[in-house]
């Protein structure tokens, strides 16, 4: 495994498992920036590539991400929302960093294959401290359980019901649904 993908593969375990969010020591430390900051400067040869002429970034959905980015810019600016268009721009163009990097790191089937693999795993860890937590198993910092009033048909009187919600970015319960839906369907590629 070369150094350049280690490292986009560890911007995907940050995405994913958020160390920050698991460990109180962690927290205001973005390791996310830096782990994306040294993939950057590891894959500075690859991202030469993007120079040449039939750069991957002329396919149609490197135009459409980048158009979208343009888009996103150049709607706040327009909108004379000055404060809206800074903390959008960076946002979406951590997307469009991120992108540029899987379109030239993961450039072979056999690299795909292992970043999905990787995706699984972080996805199904992430999973298994989630419901742990749930249970009371384990304590987390922040804990992934949403307690909702829900109304009994048949008695009238409201209940509390918890949900149970990933850790991390997906505090939905239907997108933990969704989310346990893709990884099962990833594991199934092979």
């Amino acid at each position: 495994m070369t150094m350049d993908f280690f490292f986009y593969l560890l911007v995907n375990a940050n995405l994913f498992l958020r160390p920050a969010e698991l460990l109180p020591a962690l927290q205001g430390v973005s390791l996310y920036y830096w782990f994306m900051l040294a993939c950057l400067i590891v894959s500075l040869p690859q991202l030469t590539t993007l120079l040449a002429p039939d750069t991957p970034l002329r396919h149609p959905v490197s135009i459409c991400v980048l158009g979208v980015f343009a888009t996103v810019a150049l709607s706040h600016l327009v909108s004379s929302e000055a404060d809206r268009f800074v903390a959008e721009t960076v946002t979406f163009g951590k997307v469009v960093v991120y992108f540029v990097l899987f379109v030239v790191l993961v450039n072979t089937p056999a690299r795909l294959r292992s970043l999905l693999g990787w995706v699984v795993i972080f996805g199904a860890t992430t999973t298994a401290l989630s419901v742990l937590a749930f249970h009371d198993y384990l304590e987390l910092p922040n804990r992934p359980a949403l307690m909702e009033l829900v109304i009994d048909p048949t008695t009238g009187q409201t209940q509390s019901v918890r949900r149970l919600m990933i850790v991390g970015i997906l505090r939905d319960p239907n997108d933990c649904c969704v989310f346990m839906s893709l990884l099962t369907m990833l594991t199934l590629q092979r």
